[in-house]
């Protein structure tokens, strides 16, 4: 199937790989096209982020080599439109092209691999109702196991000689970075095992239906995803700022024959995305996991408040608990209506078609602020660095909306002239 009519695979010149429904791996996913790598040959993906809602996988048909490094053309039911973000159960049919058949029907920019994503029909034969569940534990492959503070002052003793230069910690230093006898003046965090787990949960849920009869067929369905980040200990009695992505997706497919000669189709996708991140963006979070010295500052002073000094201002604890979140949503519609009429009363195979598409995405970001303050209890007097704020709501911001509509309309000829020779075709 393309945007230009139904073609048999043995008429097609060039290199086509499909794959089914039924061979699609049912698994639950924030982005649909991490499910093909190495089920379509041909076809490499690479991907860029793992956090909840904003995995970007590009698809090539010839790696990067394709001309001009660039991505394959995607069209979901003959509109140009991104797949990723669908439900695998509004997925009916993956189809590759890569060679001949792509530069015929789709000019230079098909040069780099069309892929054609087709969703479900409803079966005049057979009505379904159909309910999936899924629950699942995603595991961190491997979370970088950090050095305790008595190893990392014995080796920057160790760097800090071998570069001619004094060792910074005495014995007494590190005896009390290795006995742990003075928490609060020798410290010794690991924030890996402090703010990041190793499994998070991940659960999906779909009802789909579909059915008809001869002149109306339908399909209908509605998922939801709710996929939670690695980070640990964020919760606070007015809110969580664990990273989190949570979408449902509602399609529904009609397909109507007016007549023996007109066909109309209207497909519609409707779909909320919300993406959930701590205050100052989980890069600020992973950075300061990793960057911190286990020996910077203590985590908690004595009292109870947020440690620190001038040059570790970005206290772990203050960053997931009084930072507040971010809250990024999205609002798509896309839309596509098509009209088919035959023209077999005019001339025998010949048919006008007319498809026009909307694609509408609104997006406003929202949440909670707060800001902390850190203190510095090995300086007499304690020294203060930040200012406190209360808990507010965040300004909404509204962006990144985009309108698009598309309108094409053209004549297709098809005639099979099966049995007869080149002589009675020119005829």
């Amino acid at each position: 199937t393309t945007p230009y009519g139904i073609f048999k695979k043995r008429v097609v010149s060039g290199a086509v790989t499909s794959l089914n429904s039924s061979n699609i791996p049912q698994l639950p996913t924030n982005d649909l096209r991490n499910l093909f790598s190495g089920r379509l040959s041909g076809l490499y993906q690479s991907q860029v982020g793992t956090a909840p809602g904003t995995t970007v996988t590009s698809i090539f048909m010839r790696s990067i080599n394709s001309f001009d490094a660039a991505t394959a053309r995607i069209f979901v039911d003959g509109t140009e439109r991104d797949f990723g973000d669908m439900d695998i159960s509004e997925i009916e049919k993956i189809t590759v092209l890569k060679d001949a058949s792509t530069l015929a029907w789709y000019g230079l920019r098909g040069g780099n691999g069309v892929v054609l994503v087709t969703t479900k029909k409803g079966n005049p034969l057979k009505s379904y109702i159909h309910f999936d569940t899924q629950i699942g534990i995603q595991n961190a492959v491997n979370l970088i196991r950090p050095l305790n503070a008595y190893d990392y002052a014995s080796l920057y003793n160790e760097a800090s000689v071998n570069d001619g230069a004094a060792a910074p910690y005495n014995q007494a230093a590190l005896a009390a970075y290795r006995d742990g006898s003075s928490p609060y003046l020798f410290p010794d965090n690991n924030y890996v095992s402090e703010y990041l787990r190793k499994v998070a949960p991940i659960q999906r849920y779909a009802f789909s239906m579909g059915g008809g009869k001869s002149s109306v067929r339908y399909f209908a369905s509605v998922s939801y995803l709710n996929q939670q980040g690695f980070l640990k200990n964020t919760q606070t009695p007015s809110f969580d700022s664990n990273v989190g992505f949570r979408k449902l997706n509602f399609r529904g497919n009609i397909d109507f024959e007016a007549s023996r000669y007109l066909t109309v189709s209207l497909n519609a996708g409707v779909r909320t995305e919300n993406r959930r991140s701590p205050g100052t963006g989980l890069g600020d979070v992973m950075g300061n996991i990793y960057n911190t010295p286990p020996n910077a500052y203590p985590m908690l002073n004595e009292d109870g408040s947020l440690g620190g000094n001038s040059q570790y201002t970005k206290n772990l604890t203050g960053l997931l608990q009084q930072s507040g979140y971010i809250s990024d949503q999205n609002r798509v519609l896309l839309a596509t209506l098509s009209i088919r009429q035959k023209l077999d009363f005019w001339v025998p195979g010949l048919s006008f078609s007319a498809v026009g598409s909307y694609d509408g995405v609104g997006n406003y970001i929202s949440g909670l602020t707060q800001q902390y303050s850190v203190i510095d209890q090995t300086r007499t007097p304690a020294v203060s660095y930040l200012t406190a704020s209360p808990v507010a709501y965040r300004t909404t911001t509204y962006g990144n909306n985009a309108l698009q509509n598309e309108f094409w309309a053209g004549f297709d000829y098809q005639k099979n002239d099966q049995g007869q020779t080149l002589v009675d075709i020119l005829k």
